[in-house]
């Protein structure tokens, strides 16, 4: 694990251990700036550190689990463990999902070709791969051998948040937009904020923001701008004051710039409050909206697609897409219920131990 905060962009100090598990942290470059070079840097050091400490270690376990994106840091462990019951977990699709200009990709095609290759080589190489969106399982499944287990997906589970009654004031003018998460570039803000300021969203929309980011002080200084009503509750670790601030919504915002295919942490968040989601992220989350009457899905960039949405909504719809949300929360993504879909997964295949 890394001893860098990838939100607070600060060192964090870990514990040795937690319950019967021991954690090492491993120490890799700071960043202040997602999109900057400095942040690959980090992670390539970071990959080669992982590589070198599981070498000097690798005796010690019996099985290897590794996340991608990290796809150097997978494929180093992965080819170490001949000896280890490996599995992959699919969380990203780096390079593709990543808004690179068109001119960085063409320019660097050759080193996004080898970043391309780490990632199928991982796939192909871990004893069972599993995924958080049938999009990346789709991705993943077309590296794997003929004779291997296929890629499962399992969506994103999120503990269920402690019940608060919904405190929602019946002469309340304002519908409450929440966002949370990380306030960096690869968020649908411009869209949400050129929504938010027409005239007839601005009267009866406010934003409620829990995060930190790149983008914070842009952001709270747009909102000062715009004259849009909202509260910054910064970040929130509490799980009872996340609940109580959700409870006070009516929407989650859930659109991104340039991003398909996964189904996103901050998803997860929405609807594990009942809260209907605001998204414009296609893939799998776009089909569940529709599929599931999860909410509603808009244009990405799109600020006037959004007004709409928003104000062609009633408080009719917006109680039947929070108990549709409820039900497909408790249904596919709370914690116990993807927990016991993981392990029935592992079961299942179990002769995953046997190694060449």
């Amino acid at each position: 694990m890394s001893d860098f905060d990838h939100v607070a962009k600060v060192r964090r100090t870990l514990p040795s251990s937690l319950g019967r598990m021991r954690i090492t942290s491993i120490r890799t470059l700071p960043y202040g700036n997602n999109r900057g070079v400095r942040r690959f840097v980090s992670h390539l050091l970071f990959g080669l550190a992982a590589i070198w400490f599981f070498a000097r270690k690798r005796s010690r376990f019996d099985g290897v689990y590794v996340t991608l994106p990290l796809n150097l840091a997978a494929c180093g462990v992965l080819l170490l463990a001949n000896r280890h019951r490996t599995v992959a977990d699919i969380i990203d699709f780096w390079p593709d999902v990543l808004p690179f200009p068109n001119i960085v990709r063409r320019s660097a095609a050759p080193f996004f070709a080898l970043w391309r290759s780490l990632f199928a080589f991982a796939c192909h190489k871990a004893d069972l791969v599993l995924s958080v969106s049938d999009s990346f399982r789709v991705s993943g499944q077309r590296h794997r051998r003929p004779d291997a287990p296929p890629v499962k997906r399992i969506y994103i589970g999120h503990a269920a948040l402690p019940p608060v009654p919904r405190e929602i004031d019946a002469r309340r003018a304002q519908r409450v937009i929440a966002y949370v998460g990380n306030l960096g570039h690869l968020y649908d803000f411009s869209a949400l904020l050129a929504a938010l300021a027409m005239e007839d969203t601005r009267k009866s929309h406010q934003l409620a923001i829990v995060g930190d980011g790149d983008r914070r002080n842009w952001l709270l200084s747009e909102l000062r701008r715009l004259d849009i009503a909202h509260v910054y509750h910064g970040v929130v670790y509490n799980t009872h004051a996340l609940s109580q601030i959700l409870s006070a919504a009516d929407w989650g915002f859930n659109g991104y710039v340039n991003t398909t295919a996964s189904f996103s942490y901050k998803a997860g968040t929405y609807l594990s409050a009942g809260l209907p989601l605001l998204n414009c992220m296609t893939g799998d989350i776009a089909e569940l909206v529709n599929r599931e009457h999860l909410g509603v899905n808009y244009r990405e960039g799109d600020g006037g697609s959004l007004a709409r949405v928003l104000m062609q909504t009633t408080d009719l719809m917006l109680r039947d897409y929070r108990t549709c949300c409820t039900a497909f929360f408790e249904r596919e993504l709370e914690a116990r219920h993807v927990e016991t879909q993981l392990l029935d997964y592992l079961r299942a295949n179990a002769t995953f131990e046997d190694h060449e």
